[in-house]
């Protein structure tokens, strides 16, 4: 089968198109032939050697695609032949990929495979940031760095769900469009202004809840707008990873978390958050931001297309 490999760290040139042996199922795993693959930036991490990690690398940590086989004795009510989504530890860059059957999520009727492969990871992680690290509320002011990126868009429209109040920044005026459209109610350039000033003409006793993904250039701005035992959620580095702080840093004695997606698992895994997001999608409420869709043996094109801040949603790889 055709796979993406990763025999070295380094920029997206690294990302090799080529043959590697099919999976072979083990106990309480399931095949699934791949129609598409999501990519995220822990992807452009773990390919530049900057999260733990061994070589050589598979990348992939979410898909859709159709159930090839089970394993013998599985106990699932899957069967081949089922439509699904799944979450993956590795190798959703791939044409087949061996996964256990617990970690795949039934495809509904409506929902397409694009759909599908595009919302485990961002759905989860938007429903964490505005639903579990922190429950947004009717009423709430939220701070949402670039708004125009694939979590982040997904985050803007669950704050508008809860009837909370969002600010947004962006950094051109096709991605102010883009939040407008899903909701935002005020959107900063902030490479044309400043954000903390802005937020607190908006809000100046700060704001409810700062969800930031941006990282070292927003980092120290974040910290000042949060309200006074307000939540500060820093959940990823788009510009780098934050420069160390001591604890005395965070004032007004406000909430700091870095949370990840994978301490909020349920018994059933994700499945009851994918459940509401896609029952969200086909009543019309949940809109996600499509971005590029290129071939597997592109892997590389999109890679580059994130990792430059050039990507506008959601980027896919299909399989060839």
């Amino acid at each position: 089968m055709k796979a993406i490999t990763v025999s070295e760290y380094g920029n997206p040139d690294v990302l090799k198109y080529t043959t590697v042996d099919k999976p072979v199922l083990k106990e309480g795993e399931v095949l699934i032939k791949n129609k598409f693959a999501g990519i995220n930036y822990a992807d452009i991490l773990l390919r530049k050697g900057l999260w733990p990690s061994t070589l050589p690398l598979n990348l992939g940590y979410e898909g859709s695609g159709t159930i090839e086989e089970i394993y013998q004795g599985t106990t699932t009510d899957f069967k081949v032949g089922d439509k699904v989504c799944y979450f993956a530890q590795s190798g959703g860059y791939a044409e087949y990929i061996a996964i256990p059957a617990m970690n795949l999520i039934t495809i509904p009727e409506g929902i397409t495979y694009e759909q599908a492969a595009s919302i485990p990871v961002i759905g989860v992680t938007a429903y964490m940031l505005t639903h579990l690290a922190y429950q947004l509320k009717e009423g709430d002011w939220c701070l949402i760095h670039g708004g125009a990126g694939a979590v982040n868009s997904m985050a803007i429209q669950m704050a508008k769900i809860v009837g909370a109040t969002v600010i947004t920044t962006v950094s051109t005026e096709k991605k102010a469009k883009i939040v407008k459209e899903l909701g935002a109610d005020h959107i900063i350039m902030y490479t044309q202004e400043d954000f903390v000033e802005k937020v607190l003409e908006l809000r100046p006793n700060g704001v409810d809840l700062v969800i930031d993904g941006v990282g070292k250039t927003t980092f120290k701005g974040s910290i000042k707008v949060v309200k006074k035992r307000g939540t500060f959620l820093n959940y990823g580095g788009a510009s780098g990873f934050p420069e160390p702080f001591m604890p005395f840093d965070l004032k007004n004695s406000i909430n700091f978390c870095f949370p990840s997606m994978f301490d909020f698992a349920t018994e059933k895994g994700f499945a009851p958050y994918l459940d509401t997001c896609f029952k969200w999608i086909l009543a019309g409420k949940l809109k996600i931001q499509q971005g590029s869709i290129k071939p597997l043996s592109k892997a590389n094109e999109l890679h580059s297309e994130i990792e430059g801040r050039k990507s506008l949603g959601k980027l896919l790889l299909q399989m060839d």
